[in-house]
């Protein structure tokens, strides 16, 4: 007998029906955008990852990303920023530090998604490195990254990948399904009170 089946037999079937549709629920879906020297002198960075589509756009002060074989410029001299949107909603996960140089410690990073931010502060070593704020984004909101370092312009931070994980759309049980679900359940409890 397998497992939904004792279940079923010990508290009724509608909640073995319902415990079943509950355990059938997919995780949510990660993608790992990744940068490097392809994405150097873009002026939109567009990227599709198990179909959650990344686009950059706005890069500043240049007009154009900066990029090499170690990533996408986060920081570059004394500030810059650019422009990120999903085709769907995601949470932002984490990023990785592919390379630092000149950080003098007051260099921060911020990510600002309507009234939600999250700001990455010193120090930056290199590595995968959760956001401080995992902000969830709408489909197609834009988020805005905005970069500042020391006054010297020798500040470089680097990312080659960017995480994010797909958030699904709240789903809720229409009122039919949920009297037959309760109908079912009903029915198998008075079914084990009879035995």
């Amino acid at each position: 007998m397998n497992k939904i089946a004792q279940i079923s037999a010990k508290i009724g079937g509608g909640v073995a029906l319902a415990l079943f549709s509950f355990a059938n629920l997919a995780p949510a879906q990660s993608a790992t955008f990744t940068f490097d020297a392809g994405d150097n002198n873009q002026s939109t960075i567009t990227k599709t990852v198990d179909g959650i589509t990344l686009t950059l756009s706005n890069p500043s002060p240049f007009g154009v990303f900066i990029a090499d074989g170690d990533g996408l410029f986060a920081l570059a001299a004394i500030a810059n920023g650019f422009q990120l949107s999903f085709n769907q909603s995601v949470q932002l996960n984490s990023y990785n530090v592919s390379l630092i140089q000149d950080l003098d410690g007051n260099e921060t990073i911020t990510l600002t998604a309507g009234s939600e931010s999250s700001v990455e502060n010193s120090p930056f070593v290199t590595g995968v490195r959760n956001f401080a704020n995992m902000i969830t984004v709408a489909a197609n909101q834009v988020v805005t990254l905005v970069s500042s370092g020391g006054n010297d312009g020798a500040e470089v931070i680097q990312w080659d990948q960017i995480t994010v994980t797909e958030v699904a759309p709240a789903t809720t049980p229409e009122p039919v399904s949920l009297v037959v679900l309760l109908g079912v359940g009903a029915l198998g409890f008075a079914t084990r009170k009879q035995k």
